[in-house]
């Protein structure tokens, strides 16, 4: 199996345009997946934080003017915790995304910097740890989900034109 999915894998780094193509297809879809304007929606998300920051001060201040109860103090307390947890969580979620672009970005360029310039002899060669780091970075999975049929998945190459899997092997269509 592992020499299935180097074969198929060092084919790639062999053709830095179609690695550079499939990296450029998975960053355009992870940014779309992101939102549309991804910097409004974490200014929104922090207004949201900010608006309940502000809220929980003045309902403390009612309640110390004898204007709120301390029932319904606690109750709007709980709520505005609530949506003040859920904003932190969305932000949270927001940067995590970015910063999961960027990586994969940064690890992309790296990948195609420093591999495709290798002759296949020196493919080869590499050590298993140096294929685990390319594994790792360009995310390959690989599976048998049936007996005799690899699984080879490279999610720099989404599209069945570029990559294709057969009964008991992985193709590379050039």
């Amino acid at each position: 199996m592992e020499r299935e999915a180097w074969e198929t894998v060092s084919s790639i780094l062999l053709r830095p345009d179609l690695l550079k193509a499939g990296l450029e297809k998975v960053m355009e879809s992870e940014k779309q997946a992101l939102a549309t304007e991804p910097e409004e929606q974490i200014a929104r998300w922090a207004e949201h934080v900010e608006r309940a920051k502000i809220k929980r001060s003045r309902y403390q201040d009612q309640e110390a003017e004898g204007l709120l109860t301390r029932e319904e103090l606690r109750s709007k307390l709980v709520e505005l915790d609530e949506t003040k947890r859920l904003a932190e969580a969305e932000l949270e979620k927001l940067r995590r995304h970015e910063e999961r672009i960027r990586a994969m970005e940064e690890a992309g360029e790296d990948l195609i910097e420093r591999y495709a310039k290798l002759i296949p002899e020196e493919l080869k060669d590499l050590s298993p740890a140096e294929r685990r780091r390319i594994y790792q970075m360009l995310q390959v999975s690989i599976s048998v989900p049936k007996e005799g049929e690899i699984r080879i998945k490279l999610p720099f190459f989404p599209d069945e034109e570029v990559f294709c899997r057969e009964k008991t092997a992985s193709c590379y269509r050039l």
